[in-house]
C-alpha cells in the first residue's frame, strides 16, 4: 500500500474512531451515576441493558437458586438490586458466570463498568496481535464493538477477542492461543467452529489446548452451578426468542421481531444457517483463500448460524471486518471493500436511519455484506 492511501486510511481511522467514542460517550451521559436513565420515558432500562439480566442470573447461580435463568425472577432481583422495575432476561453462559465470579460481588454498576474496561483492553490485545500499535489503537476505536457492548452489554468483546487471539496465535503461540481461545466456550457454535478451523488447518497443539482448557472450563462450571442448568439457559432462550424475539439479533429474532410468523422465522433461520455452513465448506476447499478470509468468514458467520445472537456479539462482525481489513493491506482492495470498510465505519451514525427504514440494524446487513465479501476474496 502507498504512504498516501496509509495516510488516508490513517485519517479515515481516526475520525471513526472519534465519532465512535463520543457516540459512546452520549449514549452514556444517558444514564446516571446509578445507571439509572435520566429520562423516565426512555426505552433505555439499565446501563449496559443486557448484561443486567447476565448479572442477575449469574448472582442467582451463586446463590444456589433453582430459578437463576427465569426472566421473573431475575427481573425482581434487578428491582431489588437497584430499583429499577422492567423486564430482563438472560442467556449468559454459567462459564462466563464462573470466568467472572470475583466480579460478582459488585454492585452492578460497578460491575458493568469493570468488564466494560477489561473487554475493551482485551479487543486492544487482539487487535494489537494481528496489527501494528498504532493501527491496533485505532481500529480499536473505530469499530463498531465497543459502542455496541457499551450500549447493551453482554461479553461479546470478550468472545470476539478470545476468537482473533486463537486464529492469530495458533501457529506461532499454539498453547497460548488455545488457553486464550477457550473463552470461545461462551458460544458454543463459535467455539465448536474454531475447533473445526484449527483441525483443517492441522493445528494440532492449538487444537488440544484449546479443547482442554475448554473442557475444563465446562468442568468447572458444570461442578459449581449442575449440568442441568445449561439446559435451563437454553430453555430459557428458546423461550424468550418466541416471546420476546426482539430481544435478539439473529435471522429468526428479527424475522419474527417484524412480525414474521414464528414457525417460519425459525425455518427461515435454519434455512440462512445452512446456507452459511456450505458456504463455509467451499471456502475451506480452495487452497487458494487466504487464512485472514477464512477467519473473516467464521466470524461473521456466527451471527446467522446461531438463533440467540445478541447485540454485543456484533463484536464479531468487528473482528470479522479486522481480518478483512488486515487481507486487503496484503492483496489490495477492490471497491467492493472500500464501499463495505467505509460503511462499517460510519456504521454508528447511519445505523438509526437503517433501524428505521428496514427494522434491523445496518451491523446485521454489514455482516451479510462481509460474508459476501469472503466469498469473492476466495476466487
Amino acid at each position: 500500500m502507498s504512504t498516501e492511501k496509509r495516510v488516508i486510511q490513517g485519517l479515515l481511522l481516526l475520525l471513526f474512531g472519534w465519532c465512535a467514542l463520543y457516540a459512546t460517550a452520549l449514549h452514556s451521559s444517558a444514564y446516571d451515576s446509578k445507571g439509572v436513565p435520566r429520562n423516565k420515558e426512555d426505552s433505555f432500562r439499565i446501563v449496559g441493558e443486557d448484561l443486567a439480566g447476565d448479572y442477575a442470573a449469574f448472582r442467582l447461580l451463586e446463590e444456589n437458586s433453582d430459578r437463576a435463568y427465569d426472566p421473573e425472577r431475575q427481573s425482581a432481583y434487578i428491582a431489588e438490586q437497584t430499583g429499577v422495575k422492567r423486564f430482563f432476561s438472560s442467556v449468559g453462559s454459567p462459564v462466563a458466570s464462573f470466568l467472572f465470579v470475583p466480579f460478582l460481588q459488585m454492585s452492578y454498576p460497578q460491575f458493568y463498568e469493570s468488564l466494560l474496561q477489561s473487554g475493551i483492553f482485551f479487543f486492544s490485545v487482539a487487535m494489537y496481535s494481528i496489527f501494528p500499535l498504532i493501527g491496533a489503537i485505532l481500529l480499536t476505536a473505530a469499530l463498531p464493538a465497543i459502542y455496541l457492548n457499551a450500549s447493551f452489554g453482554t461479553f461479546g468483546l470478550f468472545v470476539a477477542s478470545s476468537a482473533v487471539l486463537l486464529f492469530a496465535l495458533a501457529e506461532s503461540r499454539p498453547k497460548t492461543a488455545g488457553l486464550l481461545g477457550a473463552v470461545t466456550t461462551f458460544c458454543p457454535v463459535l467455539f465448536l467452529s474454531a475447533a473445526g478451523v484449527l483441525f483443517f488447518r492441522r493445528r494440532k497443539k492449538a487444537l488440544f489446548s484449546l479443547l482442554t482448557t475448554g473442557g475444563l472450563l465446562l468442568f468447572a462450571a458444570c461442578s459449581r452451578y449442575g449440568v442441568a442448568v445449561f439446559g435451563d439457559v437454553l430453555k430459557n432462550a428458546s423461550l424468550t426468542l418466541k416471546e420476546i424475539p426482539c430481544r435478539f439479533q439473529s435471522v429468526a429474532g428479527l424475522s419474527a421481531c417484524s412480525g414474521g410468523n414464528f414457525a417460519f422465522s425459525v425455518v427461515f433461520q435454519a434455512i440462512i444457517a445452512a446456507l452459511v455452513i456450505y458456504g463455509a465448506v467451499v471456502l475451506f476447499r480452495r487452497r487458494i483463500v487466504s487464512e485472514d478470509v477464512q477467519n473473516a468468514y467464521v466470524c461473521a458467520a456466527f451471527l446467522f448460524v446461531t438463533p440467540f445472537a445478541e447485540f454485543g456479539d456484533y463484536a464479531l462482525f468487528a473482528a470479522a471486518a479486522a481480518f478483512l481489513l488486515r487481507d486487503c493491506e496484503k492483496r489490495g482492495y477492490g471497491k467492493p471493500e472500500v464501499l463495505f470498510f467505509l460503511l462499517t465505519g460510519a456504521g454508528i451514525l447511519l445505523n438509526p436511519v437503517a433501524g428505521t427504514l428496514t427494522g434491523a440494524p445496518l451491523f446485521f446487513f454489514l455482516n451479510g455484506a462481509a460474508l459476501l465479501i469472503c466469498m469473492r476474496r476466495s476466487v
